[in-house]
């Protein structure tokens, strides 16, 4: 998925929004641990932008906001790449 204005879009549609999946990207340092240089790519930092500029949260990060775990693990290397954002707000039930 691209990480472009239609995700912003839905963003903005008046709508709440629960966005989650599997980004496959960091966002923070913390979110990875690796014996290679940590670089944050562009998708990451593209889905920074957009969180900071919409009125989303990253769930866990509101949760838990110095642990550090992950998601994903390869033998060498841990990530926190699945995600849960939601709307700042209170969501109402429906």
């Amino acid at each position: 998925i691209s990480m472009g204005s239609p995700p912003l879009e839905l963003l903005c549609v008046g709508y709440r929004v629960i966005v989650c999946g599997d980004f496959n990207t960091i966002t923070e340092e913390h979110d990875r641990i690796s014996p290679t240089a940590l670089k944050i790519k562009h998708e990451g930092k593209t889905l920074s932008k957009i969180i900071d500029n919409s009125d989303v949260s990253d769930v866990y990060r509101h949760l838990y906001p110095t642990t550090t775990d992950f998601t994903r693990y390869d033998g060498k290397a841990k990530t926190r790449i699945d995600r849960l954002y939601k709307q700042s707000r209170p969501l109402r039930p429906i």
